[in-house]
Formats: structure tokens, C-alpha cells, sequence
């Protein structure tokens, strides 16, 4: 009895303890359960979170066009033929050709079309002011023949006729009171130009008034426009150094025998440049001139666009220039003995 009442005692305990064993068995199952679960898991959120991150960008490259993009067609060339060939070897003869003609005839343009040339237009251009250069003017002495017939009585000899050729000079010297001298007098007042009929003044250092260092600044009272600067310049004798005063003391005191002396006009005092006489510092014949300087002479000539401004011939290259009137220049006068020279 007691012996079966003990192996009861232990049935029902190890009865208990399986209970146990067998409760902690199942927590021990549930958790580890719980944990794979947990695990398991783990990928499906790994997924989710790399679909999420790429869904932006997927539905940004189907917008563009990139996803479902269709394929270029292939379009099948047809085969080359021997037609072919020879169709673009004529081509390029021609081509040949064409450049070959271009070349030879460079008037030809790209088209093969001849332009034709028009002569361009030459516009002058005035500008003041103006240097005028005078044109090289050759003076050439008139000759006169002479035929003078010598008969020469010589046995068997007809007659002979000889001819002599007189040269006449170009300038005529003349004195104090106009009367004309010898080409070869060494002392004259004034000149004759046969060619353009003016008759000139010629400077003496031995006359005070018409000293070849006499400088004198432009001045006409009459004139319509800027009248100059009277008594403006550096010069001897009793008159004031201007060319006005200058003029009027000359045509009083009837210089070689006339008082119808003037300032020249820029023409007339050009007609006096001489670019072939040899000389290199003065561009005038000092044969009839000798008291010239390499320098600037008034002429009454104004400048049409600048009132204040006059002509004037530098007789070191023969050149018309202008300047301002109230700057002293020399002077030289002249009068007219007929209409050769326009006094424009």
C-alpha cells in the first residue's frame, strides 16, 4: 500500500513536471516562433523600401520617353549597282570640267554665269583748304626766222640760201619808267611776261620799300568779307606794312611809269612758278627775279569757305596754300597789259 501510494507520488510528479517542461516548451516555441517571423520579415521591408525609392525615378524615365521606347525601323539599302557606279563617275567628271573652266576664266562665278564689270564712278573730293600744285609749264622763247638769201657767184654753183634763227626772250626788262632795255641791262625795275602779258615788280635791296625782307599782313578795307589786319607786318620805308598801304604807295609814286598796280591773284602769281630752271632752293626764273626768297607771297585770292583766310604761293616748291590774313608774308605786284589771265 504505501509502496503504491509512493509510485503514485512519483507519476504525479513527473506527471507535473512534464506540464511544466512541456508550458515552457511552448513559450520557448511561440517566442522562437515570434523571432523567425520577425526574421522572415525582413526581406518583405528590405523590398518595399527598395520599390518605394524606385519608384520616383521608373516613373521619371517613362515620362522621358526612356521605358518603352520603340526601335528605329531598319530601312533595308538597296544593293549598289554597276548603273550606280558609272552615274556618279560622270557626275564627277562634270564637276572636273566645271573647276578646270573656273579656273581657266576667274570672271566666272560658282554658277558658271559671266558677270559683267562696270567701271567704278571717281567722285572728287573737295576739301578746303586746298594745296593747289601748278602744272610743270615750260616756257619756250619764240623764235623767228630769218631767212636771209646770200647769193654765191662760184663757177659751177647754184645759189645757196642761209637761214638764221633769232631766239626772243620770254620777259622783257624795263626801268624805272617802263621803258624797255636790253636782255643783257643789269639794271631793271620791273619785267614783262611776253606769254601771259603781265608786267611784274622786281625787288632791290638797294630801295627800301621794295627790300625783298619786307613782310606785310593782308588788308582790303573794300572787301566784303574779314578785311585782314592793317599795319600788320615787318618791312622799310614810309608806308604801312600791310599790303593795302603797300599798293597804294606804289600807284602813287607810278612805279615804272603806271598806277595801276595791284596784288596778284593766286593764277596770275602761279604763272610765275618755274619747276625746270635748275634751282633747287626757288622755284621761279631768277634770271629776271633775283631778289626772290624760298618763301610765301600774298595773292589777293580769299578763300571762299574760311573768310579769314587768303592765298598765297611758297615759292620754295610752288605750291598754292592759305593762311590767316593777319600773318606777314612778302608781297610782289603786278598789272595787267591784256585779258591773257583771268582775274578770277
Amino acid at each position: 500500500m504505501a509502496t503504491h501510494n509512493k509510485q503514485t507520488d512519483i507519476n504525479t510528479t513527473e506527471t507535473q513536471l512534464s506540464a511544466d517542461d512541456l508550458a515552457r516548451l511552448n513559450d520557448s516555441q511561440i517566442k522562437d516562433h515570434t523571432n523567425k517571423s520577425k526574421h522572415d520579415r525582413k526581406p518583405f521591408l528590405y523590398l518595399l523600401l527598395m520599390l518605394l525609392i524606385a519608384a520616383p525615378i521608373i516613373v521619371l524615365l517613362a515620362n522621358s520617353g526612356f521605358i518603352n521606347r520603340a526601335p528605329e525601323p531598319i530601312i533595308a539599302q538597296p544593293p549598289v549597282t554597276l548603273t550606280d557606279i558609272k552615274e556618279v563617275e560622270t557626275d564627277l567628271k562634270k564637276v572636273i570640267k566645271n573647276l578646270n573652266v573656273i579656273n581657266r576664266n576667274p570672271d566666272l562665278k560658282e554658277d558658271h554665269v559671266e558677270v559683267n564689270k562696270t567701271e567704278p564712278k571717281i567722285v572728287p573730293i573737295v576739301s578746303a583748304p586746298v594745296a593747289v600744285k601748278p602744272k610743270k609749264i615750260k616756257k619756250q622763247p619764240e623764235k623767228i626766222a630769218l631767212k636771209v638769201e646770200k647769193p654765191v657767184i662760184v663757177p659751177a654753183v647754184a645759189v645757196k640760201v642761209v637761214s638764221q634763227t633769232i631766239d626772243k626772250p620770254v620777259y622783257i626788262k624795263h626801268d624805272l619808267k617802263g621803258r624797255s632795255l636790253a636782255d643783257n641791262d643789269e639794271q631793271w625795275t620791273c619785267v614783262t611776261d611776253t606769254q601771259s602779258g603781265l608786267m611784274w615788280e622786281v625787288k632791290a635791296q638797294d630801295d627800301a620799300m621794295r627790300n625783298s625782307n619786307n613782310l606785310y599782313s593782308w588788308f582790303n578795307p573794300e572787301t566784303s568779307t574779314v578785311k585782314g589786319k592793317p599795319d600788320g607786318g615787318r618791312c622799310k620805308g614810309e608806308t604801312d606794312c600791310d599790303t593795302y598801304a603797300y599798293v597804294r604807295a606804289m600807284n602813287e609814286k607810278k612805279y615804272c611809269g603806271y598806277n595801276d598796280w595791284q596784288l596778284p591773284t593766286r593764277e596770275e602769281m602761279q604763272t610765275l612758278v618755274n619747276l625746270e630752271n635748275g634751282n633747287k632752293t626757288v622755284t621761279i626764273n631768277k634770271q629776271y627775279f633775283p631778289q626772290t626768297m624760298p618763301s610765301w607771297y600774298w595773292t589777293s585770292s580769299e578763300n571762299n569757305k574760311h573768310e579769314d583766310f587768303a592765298w598765297y604761293v611758297l615759292f620754295r616748291n610752288g605750291i598754292a596754300l592759305n593762311d590767316l590774313k593777319e600773318r606777314p608774308k612778302h608781297i610782289r605786284l603786278v598789272r595787267v597789259t591784256n585779258t591773257k589771265v583771268s582775274r578770277n
